[in-house]
């Protein structure tokens, strides 16, 4: 009998991976979350959110599976990014497809996070978010060097010492939103006959024609919101013990199911059909310390957050070649990263619409990346490496359940959120029309 050699591999804990996935699953878009509910009604908004989070606790768990049948029955050395995963199921155009889709979601997912910043920052100056020579040198002489110091991360490890004051920040900013909310809807004052009273919506408020769109949208919103799946790989590879990914990811996902749930109906409970596009600006506007706490609390999430998005975008980068713009911070490497910030900056300038934009990104890239691939992945490497599901019959009804989840996105979510981002932009062209008239 061969003597066995216990070794502890060094890596991120179970409990830190979990905190991670959660606080970066917080940053951005669980501002909107009320604005949904305002929209779809009281019924559907936790439905659709609650579709979305099985969809992707499913595909996630199909990426796991994927990356484990790579390494073990296809030969795959360690699987440590999505396009490994990608290059060694579908071989080189796989990747190349895949590597445009997921990049593209994190620009997309880098763009709301700089323009999250912007607002939050503009809400501590008295009329910031309606000055634009404010909102100018917020986004060019303060996000641009914070975002582009965060850029210079080289390790997730790094960011992991840091998950105490990112779960203060979650719970700051989500308990902002609950408690203004509750305020807001208990003590609103309601006149019958001089109006004031909150409007509340069990079911859609609007012409049947156009729910399909409007489920699509905030389903692609909700899809957003679980970017992080596509860095299941990166977390994987980095994890102290691999096999525990997929109870992590059921975790990670139970907790942020709850708290987008919660946050969306106390939001929601405040301001009714009239919710804001961004409940922190919302809140301010009646309870302005609440709002710069909560704005605060966004603010310290993102910067502990959009480091993961920016590894992944640069990790995909430098492993792409072995020049010198590809060696991790290199002169010409640093200059990429600050380059990357840039491009962000001036794109979030231009179409400075969160909703739309994050809307128009899931519905076709992150579709993609969440839904789309991991089943492909995970279909594609069991018929390469013959093996079978231990229940051919429901694994196949979870295949045609993602998948009807992902049509429905990619199809509804991308024509109504074009519409909604085309109503923004002819919206402001007449407010501008007017202003220089």
């Amino acid at each position: 009998m061969g003597e066995a050699v216990a070794t502890t591999r060094q890596g991120v804990s179970f409990n830190d991976a979990v905190i991670t996935i959660v606080i970066n699953a917080t940053g951005c878009a669980i501002v909107l979350f009320p604005k949904i509910m305002a929209d779809v009604g009281i019924v559907v908004a936790p439905i659709l959110c609650a579709t979305c989070a099985l969809t992707c606790l499913e595909c996630g768990i199909m990426i796991c599976g994927a990356c484990t049948i790579a390494e073990k029955s296809l030969g795959a050395e360690r699987i440590n990014t999505y396009e490994a995963l990608a290059e060694a199921i579908s071989g080189t155009r796989g990747k190349r497809f895949l590597t445009v889709t997921k990049n593209s979601v994190f620009m997309g997912t880098l763009i709301a996070y700089i323009q999250l910043s912007v607002d939050s920052m503009a809400s501590f100056i008295p009329g910031g978010s309606e000055d634009s020579r404010v909102l100018f040198l917020l986004r060019y002489a303060v996000i641009l060097p914070i975002f582009s110091f965060l850029a210079m991360l080289t390790d997730l490890q790094q960011l992991a010492k840091f998950s105490t004051v990112g779960i203060i920040a979650v719970i700051v900013e989500c308990g902002c939103i609950m408690v203004g909310g509750v305020y807001l809807g208990m003590y609103t004052p309601c006149d019958a006959e001089v109006g004031g009273c909150i409007k509340y919506d069990v079911l859609p408020d609007k012409p049947l024609g156009e729910m399909p769109g409007v489920f699509g949208k905030y389903l692609a919103v909700f899809l957003f919101s679980y970017a992080i799946l596509a860095t299941v790989p990166v977390l994987r590879s980095q994890l102290a013990e691999p096999e525990q990914m997929h109870p992590i990811l059921s975790r990670a996902f139970l907790i942020l199911g709850f708290l987008y749930c919660t946050v969306m109906g106390l939001g929601y409970m405040g301001f009714g059909s009239d919710a804001p596009d961004n409940v922190i600006q919302g809140l301010a506007v009646h309870f302005p310390v609440v709002g710069l706490l909560a704005s605060g609390a966004i603010l310290i999430n993102i910067v502990i957050s959009a480091p993961l998005t920016i590894f992944c975008i640069v990790t995909a980068f430098e492993a792409s070649g072995e020049s010198a713009v590809h060696t991790p911070l290199s002169m010409p490497n640093v200059l990429f990263r600050i380059g990357l910030i840039i491009l962000a900056c001036v794109i979030g300038a231009i179409l400075p619409y969160i909703t739309e934009i994050i809307g128009v990104v899931a519905s076709l890239f992150a579709c993609c990346n969440n839904i789309l691939f991991p089943m492909t992945f995970h279909y594609v490497g069991r018929q390469q490496a013959s093996v079978q599901p231990l229940n051919p019959a429901w694994r196949r009804v979870k295949y045609f359940s993602a998948l009807t989840v992902g049509l429905i996105v990619l199809v509804f979510g991308f024509s109504g959120s074009v519409m909604a981002l085309m109503a923004k932009l002819q919206e402001d062209s007449k407010l501008n029309d007017v202003v220089t008239a």
